[in-house]
């Protein structure tokens, strides 16, 4: 296979592990050359995900035919739409959704599919069929299989003394209880319009729940107006007071919140954090089609750290061996709706752009997706999206791993017993 048809292969992983109706699809690789039957036998249950896994691994290792007849293979199973993706070939446009413009022009191919909708979120999540943590990963998943799955913290300013009304924000809270609710196993407790001491005592009495014991995820989503300050963000409380981001997270450590050691913890801020606006730069000039398109400011960047913030690199002691120690600052995953210094966008009607496809995401991904790669989506998301005003901004999403891991949420099912259950049993 050549190299560009190696790099569709490549670059389609996720889309083509969730969109592709494998059961019609492996006969007719079987039937067109793609792989002999021999070659098919080596693995077990082509619906599981470990098959689809190691088929598209494969793939790009094939001979000069192999992508022609991977494109004949999906024809013949009537996966019309997956061959527009992999080809390039652009579907009819959705009408656009309010205040919200597509920024791909009609003869272009967009690098997501997305529905660009005019009507409020419907959450419909999609149970997993099996635990994915349980493929033997290299990155040593977090298990996620107790019937009480996680316990959920969502703070919720909307109406402030001074500022502005956060309108759409009740859109948010309501697409996130029920994802929460239809993932199956989440205690959500909710608590609006915080002042500044109400808040830091609700993350302090979360921190130090009993809840947290029995639970193998715990997720912190707080949404408000916020600001910069310093190298950091601070949230907005409803008496125009703040509270720093790294007081939150701190929270949590390992020292200060012992019953979540060794177990994920997911912090997600739909804030502003500053009032910079990303209006956008125009794509360098190629030898492809002349058209005009902006991208964001902030974008395909990677900024990797030796070490945590405010921690200094030391000598490694010698640990006794009777003892088994564990990082503070570990397994933590910091999720924000957009880049430090700039504003973030809210859809007065829909909710804010980064909760909505958080939420799509999450509902259509997760019982295939670990959480990271659901965040790289979300993002593909939102690097599409310009506003309708004058400025036509954009937004840039950025998470950060604290030692974190693979985390699969493993929606609908839980463990029993050794047993796989459903919550709706």
């Amino acid at each position: 296979m050549d190299q560009v048809h190696r790099n569709i292969i490549i670059s389609n992983h996720c889309f083509l592990l969730t969109e592709v109706n494998w059961s019609a699809l492996v006969p007719r690789l079987i039937k067109n050359g793609v792989f002999s039957k021999n070659s098919m036998a080596q693995y077990d249950n082509h619906d599981s995900y470990d098959c689809k896994v190691n088929i598209l691994f494969d793939m790009p290792g094939l001979g000069p035919e192999a992508f022609d007849k991977f494109i004949l293979s999906l024809r013949e199973s009537s996966q019309i739409r997956v061959i527009n993706k992999l080809l390039g070939i652009r579907e009819p446009s959705p009408p656009p959704r309010a205040h919200t413009v597509p920024i791909y022009p009609e003869n272009i191919s967009r690098p997501v599919p997305i529905d660009l909708r005019t009507e409020k979120l419907r959450i419909n999540v999609i149970p997993s069929e099996n635990f994915m943590d349980d493929f033997g990963q290299m990155l040593n998943p977090y298990t996620m299989r107790s019937r009480s799955r996680g316990a959920v913290l969502i703070i919720n300013n909307k109406t402030f003394a001074v500022d502005r009304p956060r309108k759409g924000a009740q859109i948010d809270q309501e697409n996130l209880e029920e994802l929460f609710r239809q993932m199956g196993g989440y205690n959500v407790t909710i608590k609006e319009n915080c002042t500044s001491q109400q808040m830091q005592n609700d993350i302090m009495n979360f921190a130090k729940s009993n809840v947290l014991k029995t639970v193998d995820v715990m997720f912190l989503i707080i949404m408000s107006h916020g600001s910069a300050y310093v190298n950091e963000s601070q949230v907005k409380c409803v008496d125009e007071e703040f509270v720093r981001t790294s007081w939150i997270e701190s929270q949590f450590l390992g020292d200060a919140c012992p019953n979540m050691q060794n177990k994920p913890k997911i912090i997600v801020y739909q804030i502003c954090r500053g009032s910079d606006l990303d209006n956008g730069v125009r794509k360098v000039e190629t030898d492809g089609l002349g058209i005009d398109i902006p991208t964001r400011k902030h974008s395909d960047m990677l900024i990797c750290h030796s070490t945590s913030q405010g921690n200094k690199q030391i000598t490694p002691a010698v640990l006794d061996e009777n003892v088994i120690p564990t990082r503070k600052h570990s397994d933590m995953l910091i999720c924000h709706s957009t880049s430090q210094g700039y504003k973030a966008h809210r859809d007065t009607e829909l909710g804010s752009w980064y909760i909505q496809y958080l939420c799509e995401t999450f509902m259509q991904y997760a019982h295939t997706h670990h959480i990271e790669t659901m965040l790289h989506l979300v993002d593909d998301h939102l690097s599409i999206l310009q506003s309708d005003n004058v400025d036509k901004t954009m937004q840039t999403p950025n998470f950060y791993n604290m030692g974190f891991r693979l985390c699969f949420l493993n929606p609908g099912i839980y463990e029993e017993n050794k047993q796989l259950c459903r919550y709706e049993d």
